[in-house]
């Protein structure tokens, strides 16, 4: 069993790599066919028919104290439809 990586970014780094070993070759021919962005919850729908959701609860966002606010933050998503998932990850 080799040591936990505790650094910033472990987690992400560890999911890569092991979509990566689970898909191989395939993760290239993937694409992002829907994104869906709220004001606190982004949903996506891949080419390949799966596809998710994911939250924040507002909670968490101190400043997030009105929606014009947190809507300002957002950055625009469909420049990312036409990325593959190797890219996206």
């Amino acid at each position: 069993m080799g040591s936990l990586d505790f650094s910033p970014g472990a987690i992400l780094r560890e999911t890569h790599g092991h979509i990566q070993a689970a898909l191989g070759e395939e993760l290239d021919e993937i694409s992002l066919e829907r994104i869906v962005l709220g004001l606190f919850f982004t949903g996506v729908k891949l080419s390949n028919s799966f596809g998710g959701i994911c939250f924040t609860p507002v909670k968490t966002i101190p400043e997030a104290v009105c929606c014009p606010s947190s809507a300002r933050a957002m950055q625009a998503c469909c420049r990312m439809l036409s990325f593959n998932g190797e890219l996206i990850l």
